[in-house]
């Protein structure tokens, strides 16, 4: 399900107007976003973005972090991109207590079409780079909306 630019960052802002939380701290990750660890069986393969890339596919590459809906602290590691939008990285999360019990990381192959960066299946990830810089994310599950998260670059 792949969105148009301006339907995905219509849908972020109401859903982020519409959102509340009332959960305690115990469903908070205990990470702040950027400093969740790599597992040591995943080893980062950075590169700055090769200076041919086109500014809007070359904004992506980088460490970013942020926490789904203010909750679950995650990193994002845009490590490689393509000329034609292929996509490698490393996507992290933190625990949370009664929400996500184990840490864990993965490595993605994704695309970029028409500005968004998007990988997955049954789980699909999106994101954006916002006119701010920051990177706007939806996660949705089998077709159904999930979470969503703003996330910032952070230093490498």
């Amino acid at each position: 399900m792949l969105y148009r630019r301006h339907a995905l960052l219509g849908s972020f802002a109401l859903v982020s107007a519409c959102v509340t939380s009332t959960e305690g701290p115990s469903t908070v990750s205990q990470a702040e976003p950027g400093t969740v660890p790599l597992p040591d069986t995943i080893q980062l393969n950075m590169a700055p973005a090769n200076p041919s890339l086109p500014s809007e596919l070359a904004a992506f590459v980088g460490k970013w972090g942020g926490k789904w809906n203010g909750t679950l602290a995650s990193n994002l590691y845009v490590e490689s991109i393509e000329q034609d939008g292929a996509v490698k990285g490393v996507y992290v999360w933190d625990t949370a207590p009664n929400f996500r019990p184990t840490r864990g990381a993965s490595r993605f192959k994704g695309t970029i079409a028409k500005g968004i960066l998007s990988w997955g299946t049954a789980t699909k990830f999106e994101f954006l780079v916002r006119p701010d810089g920051k990177l706007q994310g939806s996660r949705s599950y089998d077709g159904f909306a999930g979470n969503t998260i703003i996330m910032t670059r952070m230093a490498s």
